[in-house]
């Protein structure tokens, strides 16, 4: 299954503004079964936005590369993933990785 999303964050707080919208792509890569946990990569776009000098977001174009792995157990889901952010910059190319772990019990969903 091919899944297209978009994340477009705004700064409430004492500079008002949009942050960088992130343009996503995701495929099931494999089902969840009774042995198996689901796997669904995900590449996301990171678009600059106009307010790099107001300190909204970074202003320079980027890539996501996403790795989540999820699976169902007693009517919740336990997520772990993990995602290396690249931003290009005029001078350089930023980049790094993280892991997230989310817990969702069947009354959030």
């Amino acid at each position: 299954m091919h899944q297209f999303s978009y994340s477009v964050p705004y700064n409430f707080g004492n500079v008002q503004g949009l942050g960088e919208m992130t343009l996503y792509y995701r495929y099931q890569l494999q089902a969840e079964t009774n042995l198996r946990p689901a796997i669904a990569p995900r590449v996301g776009l990171i678009l600059p936005s106009n307010n790099p000098v107001e300190d909204i977001g970074e202003g320079s174009l980027g890539c996501e590369l996403l790795l989540p792995v999820s699976n169902f157990a007693n009517d919740a889901q336990l997520v772990i993933g993990a995602g290396v952010p690249i931003v290009f910059s005029n001078h350089s190319v930023d980049y790094g990785a993280f892991f997230y772990l989310s817990f969702e019990p069947k009354f959030a969903r």
